[in-house]
This record gives structure tokens, C-alpha cells and sequence, in this order.
């Protein structure tokens, strides 16, 4: 609240009392939803918006204790978990929240930019189990990176174009088929 409150009254959110004409429903560059949110706010938002996360929402309304106190391998990390998602086929256990500082096992498991770097992956990425590790921050980084250049490669580009993060960033359709 603070962070509204610091900015002058003309830069504040637009109050969702103000009500939309049709003159700006019919019109899709100055289209504005039911609550006074336009394209402009959407911009102004910045980093804070990370796309559509439907179907992560899903995922994270799907995930169900164990039953009978019980705990299976977190198909993320590989340590006891206490949860399962209904939702993905199999029924992975995955951890919600993780006590040390990595990032929830939840999110990593969903997420496509570091699909092939968990436990659960070895099988995918031809490693054996025996040999993984936690993957670093500097591992998820690069895998991240080659995870989105192989997603540039597949929209029928010319194979000699090197993708870079700012067209994957710039690339307005990548969350739509990787969530």
C-alpha cells in the first residue's frame, strides 16, 4: 500500500468505479475491461505480470496431501514430500514450499524453462539417477536460455537465426504455449 500511496494522485491506478463507454469496447486500442483495466495500465505494470498462469493456478489448487501421514520422493528435488498434484499425469509428489533457499519444488516441476533439470527428469534427459544433483542457479539459467531458443526455433524460422532473450521476451505468444 505504501508504494501507491508515495506516487502523486494523476500516476495512482485509475479507480474501478469509473465506468466504460461503448465507444471504447468497440475500438481494440482503447479497449478497457469491466474494472477500468486498459493496455496502458497493463504496460505500466511492468515485471510484475508474468503472463497467463491458468493453468499453473490449476496445478496449485490440485495439490492434495498424502494420505495417512504418509510421503513419497519429490519428483523435483528427491526428498520426502508430503503432497501430490492430481493434476499432472502420474500424480508427481512435489514439495509446496521448500524450508531451505531454493524455490518451491511446486514451480520448478511446472515450470518449461527448466524442464530436464529435475529428478524426475533423468529419464528425459538421458542422465543416470545416480548421478544428479541439484541443478545451480547458474545451471537453470543456461538451461532456461536453450529451453527458449529451442521454442524460437520451432515457430519456422530460418535455422541460421540465433534466438536471443530479448525475442523471447519480445515474443508476445510464449507463455500462451508454455503454461
Amino acid at each position: 500500500m505504501r508504494a501507491c500511496t508515495q506516487q502523486s494522485k494523476k500516476n495512482r491506478s485509475v479507480s474501478s468505479s469509473r465506468s466504460v463507454n461503448s465507444s471504447s469496447v468497440s475500438s481494440s486500442s482503447a479497449y478497457t475491461t469491466t474494472s477500468g483495466i486498459g493496455k496502458e495500465m497493463l504496460d505500466n505494470a511492468g515485471s510484475r505480470l508474468c503472463g497467463f498462469l491458468d493453468d499453473l493456478l490449476l496445478h496449485e489448487k490440485s495439490m492434495t496431501p498424502i494420505k495417512s501421514k504418509g510421503h513419497q520422493v519429490c519428483r523435483c528435488c528427491g526428498k520426502p514430500a508430503y503432497h501430490y498434484c492430481k493434476a499432472c499425469p502420474g500424480n508427481p509428489a512435489l514439495h509446496i514450499r521448500r524450508a531451505d533457499d531454493h524455490n518451491s519444488c511446486f514451480l520448478n516441476y511446472h515450470n518449461t524453462a527448466s524442464f530436464g533439470k529435475w529428478k524426475d527428469d533423468f529419464k528425459v534427459a538421458g542422465e543416470k539417477r545416480k548421478h544428479w544433483h541439484y541443478p545451480s542457479e547458474i545451471e537453470l539459467q543456461q538451461q532456461s536460455t536453450e529451453i527458449k531458443r529451442l521454442h524460437l526455433s520451432t515457430q519456422a524460422k530460418p535455422a541460421d537465426e540465433r534466438a536471443s532473450a530479448v525475442q523471447v521476451r519480445e515474443d508476445s505468444t510464449w507463455n500462451d504455449r508454455c503454461v
